[in-house]
């Protein structure tokens, strides 16, 4: 009998020891909103050094600069993004943003960066 109660009392402790052991999702949503945030201040400090013209977008031979950049290049890597072809990605930035001008809003750019995860490239 002392072994049965003994058995219940150690099962009931790893069973709370491995509740307890799990990520809170509320936790992690909150962990994820501040390393977007810290990203997306990163990403703006990137794209405002490498804006050229200081116009608070990003053209296409902008573009094609930023991802040749190596603190950018590295920086997506780390994230998973992948952005291979820099002027079919400035057309599909374009396209969402709606943008009949050429160049696209540095904001828009790094929230279209965010976005993308995985396997995501220019081509998605």
């Amino acid at each position: 009998f002392d072994l049965a109660v003994w058995n219940i009392v150690t099962s009931m402790f790893v069973e709370k020891t491995i509740k307890l052991a799990r990520p809170d999702i509320e936790d992690m949503a909150q962990e994820q909103h501040v390393q977007d945030a810290q990203d997306a201040d990163e990403l703006t400090r990137i794209f405002a050094a490498l804006d050229r013209d200081g116009s608070g977008t990003m053209s296409l031979d902008e573009l094609h600069g930023l991802i040749v950049h190596p603190k950018f290049h590295d920086y997506l890597r780390v994230r998973g993004i992948r952005i291979e072809d820099a002027e079919l990605f400035h057309r599909m930035l374009i396209s969402v943003a709606g943008n009949a001008d050429e160049d696209v809003d540095i904001n828009f750019v790094v929230d279209a960066c965010l976005r993308m995860k995985g396997v995501a490239s220019s081509m998605d």
